[in-house]
């Protein structure tokens, strides 16, 4: 058989490098994989191991006495050296993967919508390189770091990481299962989430929202729906799922949509007034709709704090719990949250309640070490130093 190498001018003028089949008055022809530029030797060594490799192929083929035509010499190639894409790739690790956990149970519909969130945003970067897939064998940190720049453009920090780490998960199979590549690009990137600082209401500002009359109809549901939030816990997602005749006792057992985890939901009186209002069926409202007149809310108010339904959780948690002294690990449990320390970083926001401690406390020194003695010798040290 007889192999010829030759170059053919692309669209963009690049200089793609072909292989000819040559055999029996056959031929057939191979696009590579590869752009010829100046470097010689790189092109010398690139041209050698293609053919040796077509070689081998072609005298196996002989010696087991099966087909050896150019044309099946080149099937055999390239389905050894088939060109991987990134998106393609990323939907497989979804079917392989994502979607086989989510129907047996081990992750959430919301997990799922994460990936294919990712996946979009993946397709956008893509777009606006004007390319609707890439060879995975591109994807380096240069490609990493131009995405995760794009990234920026639409979220904060530590939901770019978050698309980040998913993204790391596709280009993980792609190298440890299938092998399309030898080396994760993903090895030398540190992907650190800021801490963050959950945004709650003080006391008086929840009383602002509380006394407030509103003239418009679906701001005072929404209003209510906060509330209830605010002395439930519940998270947006759960509260759309409550079941107002399980409450018995002021009380009831739920497994959080988020994470599956158990929770005791306590339903203060203030809460289960809001129930009665509404004929124990609470309004319905999407959450961007419900995040967006909280907006409102929070300007009628007066109240500069970014307002959404993730707030009213965490005033749950400092000003409606632990400011009353109701001990983390009650929280905890009312909350839902798996470990203690998802619940350890409200407790150091907490004020009230310190400040009731340490107030006791001042007393308790003052008895002790008699505060009061100390201010006279500081009257009689400023008198001698007068005279």
């Amino acid at each position: 058989m007889v192999i010829n190498f030759f170059t053919r001018k692309s669209g963009s003028k690049k200089q793609n490098l072909y292989v000819r089949l040559s055999h029996a008055g056959q031929s057939t022809e191979i696009k590579l994989d590869f752009i010829v530029n100046s470097n010689s030797k790189k092109v010398e060594a690139y041209r050698s191991n293609v053919f040796k490799e077509l070689s081998e192929i072609f005298n196996e083929r002989l010696v087991v006495k099966e087909p050896a035509d150019p044309a099946t010499i080149k099937s055999i190639y390239q389905s050894k050296h088939k060109t991987r894409y990134l998106i393609e790739t990323y939907q497989e690790y979804m079917n392989l993967k994502i979607f086989p956990k989510f129907e047996k149970g081990i992750i959430l519909q919301s997990t799922v919508q994460k990936y294919q969130v990712t996946l979009n945003q993946l397709k956008d970067f893509l777009n606006a390189r004007q390319t609707d897939d890439v060879n995975i064998l591109s994807v380096n940190r240069e490609f990493i770091d131009d995405f995760q720049n794009f990234l920026h453009q639409f979220n904060a920090h530590n939901s770019t990481m978050r698309h980040l780490s998913y993204f790391k998960c596709i280009m993980t199979h792609a190298v440890n299962v299938k092998g399309y590549l030898l080396k994760n690009p993903f090895d030398s990137i540190k992907l650190g989430k800021k801490k963050h600082t959950p945004v709650f209401l003080e006391e008086s500002e929840l009383q602002r929202i509380m006394r407030k009359k509103f003239l418009v109809d679906r701001l005072n549901k929404v209003r209510d729906l906060f509330l209830f939030q605010c002395f439930t816990g519940l998270s947006y997602a759960d509260m759309m799922l409550f079941r107002p005749e399980n409450v018995q006792n002021n009380y009831v057992r739920i497994y959080r949509k988020k994470s599956t985890e158990p929770a005791v939901i306590y339903v203060y009186d203030i809460a289960m007034k809001i129930l009665e209002k509404y004929g124990n069926s609470l309004p319905k409202v999407s959450n961007q709709k419900m995040n967006g007149y909280l907006k409102e809310i929070a300007d009628l108010c007066q109240i500069t704090k970014n307002l959404t339904t993730h707030v009213a959780r965490h005033t749950f948690a400092t000003t409606v719990n632990l400011n009353n002294g109701i001990p983390i690990e009650v929280v905890q449990t009312l909350l839902g949250h798996a470990s203690i320390k998802q619940t350890e970083h409200y407790a150091r926001l907490q004020t009230r309640s310190v400040l009731k401690h340490c107030n006791s406390n001042n007393l308790q020194l003052n008895k002790v070490f008699n505060a009061e003695q100390l201010s006279i010798n500081f009257t009689n040290l400023q008198n001698s130093n007068t005279n």
